[in-house]
């Protein structure tokens, strides 16, 4: 009698956990369809023109500008975040190559870790950490450093230090009007030649 009722029980117990999984099979599927089948939450978007209006800044990752003249290109950047407002373009992990399409050696390659540009007349200051490459071969380091657009000037107040293939320049202050391919550093000039 017992063997019979054990055998009456362990049946009990087969059925029981074959009817726990239809349950949970059935709870799994009733519930994935609920969620599936519910309609998507309402959001809220609004379309950005870049503009910074009203103190509203829009931030970009892995931005990328050109700057074209006619089929030429003045300028190109490169840099990690941007954030644009309607006044200033900020910018974090900048690199720029500025061109001249009559005169390719007034070329140069500026790096920095910010730059500032203002949005109405491109005028742009590089800070930290400035290198400037020209052709010449020839690289300049400062920390703070403007580009005057209109003028294709490059000025500084900040220490200074040029390297070249025949010497080494530090001084502070620097003008170089690029066109006319002329430098000024204004004063504290030493120079070591090789």
């Amino acid at each position: 009698m017992w063997i019979r009722f054990y055998r009456l029980f362990d049946r009990f117990l087969e059925a029981l956990r074959i009817l726990a999984l239809v349950s949970i099979l059935l709870l799994l599927g009733a519930g994935g369809y609920h969620l599936l089948s519910r309609p998507a939450p309402e959001t809220s978007r609004s379309d950005s023109a870049l503009s910074g209006e009203d103190g509203v800044k829009t931030k970009i990752t892995g931005f990328s500008m050109t700057e074209k003249a006619g089929n030429d290109d003045r300028w190109t950047l490169n840099a990690q975040e941007v954030w644009v407002t309607e006044a200033t373009t900020d910018m974090d992990g900048v690199k720029m190559h500025f061109a001249h399409p009559q005169k390719k050696d007034t070329t140069f390659d500026v790096a920095s870790k910010k730059a500032s540009m203002d949005n109405r007349t491109k005028n742009i200051t590089f800070s930290g950490d400035v290198w400037v490459k020209m052709p010449r071969p020839l690289t300049l380091h400062t920390e703070k450093l403007d580009w005057i657009s209109a003028k294709r000037t490059i000025t500084t107040d900040d220490a200074i230090r040029i390297e070249t293939t025949s010497g080494v320049v530090n001084g502070k202050g620097l003008i170089v009007e690029l066109d006319e391919q002329r430098f000024t550093v204004a004063h504290s000039v030493r120079a070591l030649f090789y």
